[in-house]
């Protein structure tokens, strides 16, 4: 007898986070509300006089190297990826995302506090299949040094590499199958991490005016200022971000192979993904 295909999921109750914002440092605060079946996840700007929908979709990535902006010519979101890759990790279809605020609350820096929120809230199975995206062969985007490729795989598998040359961190590798299980304890607890070298100048740009030793995983000159909760936390965290910008495009089933990946580069990665789909590719039930 055939299995039947797994159902969508949302969330049974709303939650919601207060903190600052990584970059802005102000104060934000979001909510995450139910949604009904293949609405998938929603991102609205609620503190700006009228709601205002962000669609969660490649396309409307706002250029940065340090984080994922979502925006229209109306409103715009920072920091999305640590929320977006909570909901995905844990196997959230369908949520509203309210945010009050240019930006997301980073909270501790990880997907953690969002996890345990989620949790908290509860997760619901809806009465529709889940439909899940896949790849009719392999993309691949960037250079001999710095790379990222997807393929056809039956569940979402993320390798990332991560190789530096500061002399008290090194050279990082990574390798786990994204299940709620794997995300909650392998993935989720891994924090944002910054480098002690560039705070000054990221602050200048307006950047990192949240970050505190609460909130990040500081490198110095010799390695780690505050404990690692990993001894690979560094590779970890990319892999929460891979997950978190991977839900530009959706349920996805792949097997993602990065080297020196970031935001960037997974955004090209997923364009080119979404280009392939509409010229012959198809999602499809998980």
């Amino acid at each position: 007898m055939k299995a039947e295909p797994p159902t969508q999921k949302t969330l049974a109750h709303e939650v919601s986070l207060e903190g600052v914002g990584l970059h802005t440092g102000g104060r934000c605060r979001v909510r995450l509300l139910p949604a009904p079946v293949d609405s998938g996840l929603q991102l609205v700007r609620t503190d700006l006089g009228r709601p205002v929908a962000i669609p969660v979709s490649v396309r409307s990535r706002l250029p940065g190297a340090r984080t994922t902006a979502l925006g229209t010519p109306e409103a715009s979101v920072m920091t999305v990826e640590h929320v977006l890759a909570a909901l995905s990790g844990l196997g959230v279809d369908n949520a509203r995302i309210e945010v009050e605020g240019p930006e997301a609350p980073v909270l501790d820096g990880s997907a953690l506090p969002y996890v345990e929120a989620i949790e908290r809230a509860g997760v619901v199975a809806q009465a529709r299949a889940r439909r899940v995206r896949r790849l009719p062969r392999a993309v691949w985007v960037g250079d001999p040094e710095r790379f990222m490729v997807a393929m056809p795989w039956p569940e979402l598998r993320i390798s990332f590499a991560f190789i530096s040359d500061h002399p008290g961190l090194g050279d990082q590798f990574v390798e786990i199958t994204v299940t709620p299980e794997s995300f909650r304890g392998e993935i989720a607890p891994a924090r944002t991490v910054a480098f002690a070298g560039e705070v000054e100048r990221l602050q200048e740009r307006g950047l990192g005016l949240g970050g505190s030793l609460d909130n990040v995983l500081l490198i110095g000159e010799d390695g780690p200022v505050n404990t690692p909760r990993f001894p690979d936390e560094v590779a970890r965290h990319k892999i929460l971000d891979v997950v978190g910008d991977l839900a530009l495009a959706g349920p996805l089933c792949a097997r993602v192979v990065a080297v020196r990946g970031g935001h960037e580069l997974t955004a090209r990665l997923v364009q080119k993904m979404v280009d392939l789909w509409e010229t012959g590719g198809e999602a499809g039930n998980a």
